[in-house]
């Protein structure tokens, strides 16, 4: 699962999920055709809930990071 609110990765990522091919049997890039089963999905879905906090969690820790490389020159 992937999410974005840029719509330039977004329309990439739909390219990539349909084979690379915006019309058929024309293919821009090499892309993928996978689908999930029904335990990712499942897993997926409990995941889903922390996804928020997660990205929290990420941007404290890189804010952490830029200062501490700041303080150190």
């Amino acid at each position: 699962m992937v999410t974005t609110n840029d719509p330039e990765l977004a329309d990439r990522l739909k390219l990539l999920r349909l084979h690379g091919s915006r019309t058929k049997y024309h293919y821009e890039i090499l892309g993928l055709n996978s689908r999930l089963d029904t335990l990712q999905a499942a897993v997926l879905r409990v995941k889903f809930r922390h996804l928020h906090e997660w990205t929290m969690a990420r941007r404290r820790n890189a804010s952490l990071y830029r200062s501490l490389f700041a303080q150190a020159n």
